[in-house]
């Protein structure tokens, strides 16, 4: 169980949360949409210990988030593609970085199941080159690949830039694996898969469902309307 109780996150000049209260259950799939600066990374980045509540908690399996950052990053990982991995690094000793405790058999094994072609579609010879020599939708394939497998996935924008090809195999993945999962998006067409959708606006919680209920209560044909 992820809590969020009366979150306010305050910075110098903006109130970036104020007051949001939910609860996300075990192996649910949820989503989160709303404008650009609504608060919904500011949220994420609050359960993984980064950013202190200026009011309110957050917990994970009842561990208070800020209190408990060392143990709660080893329960919940955070896909941000602002945050750059090493570009010195291929796919390989990027993944072997963040989950130094695998053997390069399992890493290869790792990086067949997400870069395999059912999935993300990353070639040998790319995975072999550094990340500075790959496109942006390349790297962000390696990337993804360097997610630790922890029980807890959080994805900002994890398909952001890729083909509909790439975006609809990413989905279909995530909605088959058996963690829980945020997945922050602007694409309506990801959103509706999700269990339930919470809609951020202004630091504020405007609405949450399963997709249905939140079409038929704005008289909506689906999320983008």
């Amino acid at each position: 169980l992820i809590e969020v109780n009366d979150l306010q996150v305050h910075f110098t000049h903006v109130k970036a949360l104020k007051g949001i209260s939910l609860e996300i259950y075990d192996h649910e799939k949820v989503g989160f949409i709303g404008a650009n600066g609504s608060g919904k990374s500011t949220i994420m980045k609050t359960l993984v210990g980064i950013y202190r509540p200026t009011s309110g908690h957050t917990s994970i399996d009842t561990l208070d988030c800020w209190q408990n950052r060392d143990r709660i990053w080893e329960l919940i990982e955070l896909l941000n593609l602002d945050e750059r991995l090493p570009e010195a690094y291929n796919t390989y000793e990027n993944m072997q970085l963040f989950s130094p405790h695998l053997s390069l058999g399992q890493i290869k094994k790792r990086a067949d199941e997400l870069l395999g072609p059912e999935v993300l579609d990353l070639v040998e010879r790319d995975r072999q080159r550094p990340l500075a020599h790959l496109s942006t939708g390349t790297r962000q394939k390696a990337t993804i690949a360097a997610l630790r497998d922890l029980p807890y996935l959080i994805l900002d924008e994890p398909t952001m830039g890729f083909d509909p090809n790439t975006n609809y195999r990413f989905r279909k993945y995530v909605l088959g694996i058996d963690k829980t999962i945020i997945w922050i998006t602007h694409n309506m067409l990801d959103a509706e898969k999700m269990n339930r959708v919470f809609v951020i606006r202004y630091g504020e919680l405007v609405g949450w469902g399963p997709p249905s209920v939140l079409m038929e209560w704005t008289h909506s044909r689906d999320l983008e309307d």
